[in-house]
């Protein structure tokens, strides 16, 4: 049949495999003569996620032999997560005690009667019970075009997420939550809040040859006062108009397919509670930057081109936002908490960079930020 093993407690069992690809080539007379699996190589850093796998193999149909693919997901209790025993006792408690780890179905489900034509979420076929608190989910794999997105690509993103944003409003079905407004952006803050003091009165850190090439003379007198501010944004967050967040709709986790022009595959959905509209525009911008695929002197121009196609889906389902309205959410609960502390990765100076260029982009991040932030534009440095 081929190699499984690398599944572990997730290979399949009985007639599960036989099901699964069934249902993947629509086609009951499929019968499977190969099937091999192997780890996805996606990083992944999710608490709930225990392993990301391809499996792929051949089947004998009443048409002759067709190839299939399929992707595996395990989904895991927190405790499982490796880095539980690294984190402070009080810190990992309350995650054991309170993290969604079933929050992927669980929002699949309430999000498939809203989701806007032109955005989807995978198909999935099999949900199996590994047991101990651990889940493997078999699900379409999404034959995805990975080429750079254009500005057209993030407009038609940001509009769609705009459209579904709006019809999970509080009060709506698909908005319903016992999470309180804003939970997740908190305790990601409270969670990330002992690591950046140190760092920023580190002389000798900003002294380095390397920061002092990269950041420019303000950088680090800016992170301080915007980090000062983290309460006060996290306080006007409270009272922006809000709704349910795709959550980490960074373009990683918005596939599309080579055969659905114009549309995207969902996944990955996180941050699961009431924030403000627009909150899904952090990641979407800056997603890419810190994959490295992209150069953060064009963020200027993609904030401009998304805020303007989220409005207009806003609009479309009856929303009237004004654009500084949708830029303050954003900057308040995604940009601000979540992505400026480590944009300048300050805590890993001594890990291995990917190129030359690396930490010039991650400081043109940070200043872009800081820029909103202070109210001084968003320029990022070009040279």
């Amino acid at each position: 049949m081929g190699d499984l093993e690398v599944l572990g407690p997730a290979a399949p069992r009985g007639h599960l495999l036989g099901d699964v690809v069934r249902a993947t080539l629509r086609d009951g007379s499929a019968e499977v003569t190969d099937a091999r699996a192997e780890p996805t190589g996606y990083a992944f850093t999710s608490i709930a996620t225990g392993g990301l796998f391809r499996v792929r193999g051949t089947a004998a149909t009443g048409s002759g032999n067709r190839c299939w693919s399929v992707f595996t997901k395990v989904l895991q209790h927190p405790r499982h997560w490796p880095l539980i025993d690294v984190i402070p006792p009080h810190a990992a408690a309350e995650i054991k005690e309170l993290f969604p780890w079933r929050d992927e179905l669980d929002t699949r489900e309430q999000v498939l009667p809203v989701l806007p034509s032109g955005l989807r979420v995978p198909d999935i076929y099999r949900v199996v019970d590994l047991g101990d608190d651990r889940l493997a989910v078999w699900m379409e794999d999404i034959d995805a075009d990975d080429d750079p997105w254009d500005d057209e690509a993030y407009a038609r993103a940001a509009y769609l997420l705009a459209r579904l944003a709006a019809r999970r409003t509080p009060g709506t079905a698909a908005g319903a939550t016992a999470l309180a407004p804003g939970l997740a952006v908190r305790k990601l803050v409270e969670s990330r809040g002992v690591l950046v003091p140190g760092p920023l009165d580190d002389d000798a850190l900003w002294a380095r040859p390397e920061v002092a090439d990269a950041v420019d003379d303000d950088y680090r007198a800016d992170l301080r006062r915007t980090l000062g501010m983290i309460p006060a944004l996290l306080a006007e967050m409270d009272t922006l108009p809000a709704a349910m967040p795709h959550g980490d709709a960074a373009p990683v986790n918005l596939l599309r397919p080579r055969d659905e022009p114009g549309s995207y595959v969902a996944i990955d959905w996180a941050f699961q509670c009431h924030l403000p509209l627009g909150h899904d525009l952090g990641q979407l911008l800056v997603g890419e930057v810190e994959r490295g695929r992209m150069d953060p002197v064009r963020l200027p121009v993609l904030l401009d081109v998304t805020l303007a196609a989220y409005v207009d889906g806003l609009a479309e389902e009856g929303l009237d936002l004004s654009a500084h309205t949708v830029l303050r959410g954003a900057l308040c609960s995604s940009l601000a908490p979540r992505t400026l502390p480590f944009a300048f990765p300050i805590e890993h100076l001594d890990d291995p960079v990917p190129d030359d260029g690396y930490l010039r982009r991650r400081a043109g991040l940070g200043r872009w930020i800081l820029d909103l932030a202070l109210g001084a534009g968003c320029q990022v440095r070009r040279e």
